[in-house]
């Protein structure tokens, strides 16, 4: 749940006789995933108030998974972030025991620094907004047979309006844009005819293809065999994860 619908599942409505459907005083696990982006989008004081009702966090014989007499009576809390300012780390603190381990994968010492992956090509082109829809034109055309793309357009109008261009270019690619203001099944099914197409089982016309994408696709995707990604808008480097 997000934070504030899961507070409200919490807390009822007594003006409308709702009772509480979640008993946050039982949790044993408590998990925050994102947590970084959580943060910075202000969600830090209904995270506050979702931990303040929930036990206090305690040992591993203690949590909800462990065996024994204590098992249960405190919680365990896992905190799952892409990266670690010190933001970050004082929350995770605050909301952790002082035993919590800590792994980490890709980042500095400090904690500040990402590590990029170095099997991963990243080119950079300085380009004028009006000159963006050709170049990613040209960088589209040179897609094989059976090879991908992702572009990651920042917003739903622009999504919108890429992936027009590009259908109306004359390219021989299928390509077709996700983002919030499509419905769950037309996402869903926009996202497996691309995973079919990456992975070399599309069917008709097309062999190879490019997904549009707001961030609705920024983070979490396992693509195996994805080939390439396109960021039209240079900030979202630092908030993509998708595995491929």
């Amino acid at each position: 749940a997000t934070p504030g619908r899961l507070l409200d599942l919490a807390g009822g409505d007594p003006s409308k006789n709702i009772k509480p459907s979640v008993q946050l005083v039982a949790v044993t696990y408590l998990v925050l995933d994102e947590a970084d982006r959580m943060l910075d989008m202000g969600f830090e004081p209904d995270i506050r108030k979702i931990v303040n009702q929930c036990p206090s966090t305690g040992l591993p014989e203690e949590g909800g998974g462990a065996t024994g007499l204590l098992a249960g009576s405190m919680r365990q809390t896992l905190f799952f972030t892409a990266t670690w300012p010190k933001a970050v780390q004082e929350t995770a603190s605050a909301f952790t025991s002082k035993e919590a381990v800590q792994i980490r994968i890709g980042q500095g010492s400090d904690g500040e620094t990402l590590t990029a992956n170095a099997n991963v090509t990243q080119v950079v082109h300085v380009l004028e907004e009006c000159q963006k829809p050709s170049k990613l034109k040209e960088i589209l055309a040179q897609l094989g047979k059976g090879e991908t793309a992702i572009v990651f357009a920042g917003q739903k109008h622009k999504c919108d309006d890429v992936t027009g261009d590009l259908q109306r270019s004359g390219l021989d690619l299928w390509c077709k844009t996700i983002h919030s203001g499509k419905d769950q099944w037309t996402r869903d099914e926009a996202l497996a005819q691309f995973r079919e197409l990456t992975a070399g089982k599309g069917q008709g016309k097309f062999s190879s293809g490019v997904l549009v994408a707001t961030d609705v696709a920024a983070r979490g995707l396992d693509i195996p065999g994805l080939g390439l990604m396109v960021l039209l808008v240079v900030n979202w480097l630092a908030c993509c994860s998708v595995l491929f």
